[in-house]
């Protein structure tokens, strides 16, 4: 068993799940963050989106891939409705974007990649308004 690389700090704010992460991510890591967020899930209201925060070059190493891909579909059933993304200092957008948009296209859920968690948390908030 290998050690988990990677950082996640989760926080609650309304009905806002925020992720924020620094990778490389290998498979490990990406256990307990769906553990972290699966005990979390169930209390959040109804309807609620999550805000990721990736620092710097935050990229999945195929194991892991796959286990947040599949991780979604819970997430959807628990009740997300939208995704919003936040990229700080990332040498890697490209493949970061890449991986990212391929995971949250799997839910067929609305995502959006932001600037800042400012417009990030506001157009969730809308997306969210919206849904009722």
């Amino acid at each position: 068993m290998y050690l988990a690389h990677g950082l996640f700090q989760i926080t609650i704010k309304n009905n806002l799940l925020i992720l924020d992460a620094e990778g490389p991510f290998n498979l490990e890591y990406v256990n307990k963050l769906i553990d972290s967020i699966a005990q979390l899930a169930p209390h959040m209201q109804q309807n609620w989106g999550q805000l990721t925060i990736f620092h710097n070059d935050s990229i999945f190493v195929p194991e892991a891939f796959n286990a947040v891909k599949e991780s979604m579909k819970t997430r959807k059933s628990d009740g997300l409705k939208c995704m919003a993304i936040v990229l700080v200092e990332a040498q890697c957008s490209f493949i970061i974007k890449n991986q990212i948009t391929e995971i949250y296209q799997s839910t067929s859920l609305p995502f959006e990649f932001f600037e800042s968690n400012e417009q990030a948390e506001q157009w969730l908030r809308d997306m969210l308004q919206s849904n009722h």
